[in-house]
């Protein structure tokens, strides 16, 4: 899945986005409020700006990913 297909399905109301590849992408200043990304790859991913209060992160693979706003 690609981040444009992400944010589609996100801003029509799906949180669940388990095991995904987010490797290297740029997730900048998005409303992810909510969002599970349980056991996703998130290495090297940039959430600068990003609202990802709520989010589930839990178990996923995030070396060198930027933070955003918890």
């Amino acid at each position: 899945m690609d981040v444009e297909e992400l944010l589609q399905r996100y801003a029509s109301g799906q949180r669940e986005f388990r095991e995904v590849d987010l490797s290297c992408e740029e997730l900048i200043d998005v409303d992810l409020n909510g969002i599970n990304l349980s056991y996703s790859d998130l290495t090297g991913t940039d959430f600068s700006g990003a609202n990802l209060t709520g989010a589930n992160l839990s178990k996923c693979i995030a070396i060198t990913a930027n933070e955003g706003r918890y």
